[in-house]
């Protein structure tokens, strides 16, 4: 029996590694277009009304934020941190480089970072916890689709190599 190298770079892509990208990918440009990040309850003493905002509305409120960080991340920063894990992500299929794979681990694991500080703002970290229970959907499908993200390129950068050779039958 001899081996034939596989035909092109996705003979040895997964379905359900395409599936995990495109469901992450999906999930993260879904939370920044269409859906409530956060609910601001009323609040009486300041008299501001309670309000659903979105990723739209957190970058009108956060833009005169004294914390540079939030300021940027819903500014531009998200955009392009979820666009450079996406691409990187993609990149881990069709070049199943663990090298690749570690950068947008890399860049996922700075991105959970920066999105925690962009949460949290100037507030301090005990009322960023009494504010968690306010994240609604678009909070939790960036989360996800972070952590999907995240986790796929993770296990890719640190798993052994895949064989990528078939047999002249075509099976692996």
């Amino acid at each position: 029996m001899t081996t034939a190298p596989a035909v092109g770079r996705l003979a040895a892509t997964n379905v359900k590694d395409v599936a995990i990208v495109g469901v992450g990918a999906l999930l993260l440009l879904i939370s920044l277009v269409t859906t409530t990040w956060l609910f601001m309850p009323a609040n009486p003493a300041a008299n501001t009304p309670a309000a659903s905002m979105s990723f739209s509305d957190l970058v009108t409120a956060t833009g005169t934020s004294p914390s540079t960080i939030q300021a940027s991340y819903f500014g531009w920063l998200a955009w392009f941190l979820f666009g450079a894990l996406i691409v990187l992500s993609v990149a881990t299929l069709l070049t199943n480089s663990r090298i690749v794979a570690a950068i947008g681990a890399g860049v996922g694991l700075l991105t959970a970072i920066l999105t925690t500080l962009a949460l949290k703002g100037p507030q301090t970290w005990s009322q960023t916890i009494d504010a968690l229970p306010n994240l609604r959907l678009g909070g939790y499908l960036m989360l996800i689709g972070l952590l999907t993200l995240l986790i796929f390129n993770a296990v890719r950068a640190f798993s052994r190599p895949r064989d990528t050779t078939t047999t002249a039958n075509g099976t692996v």
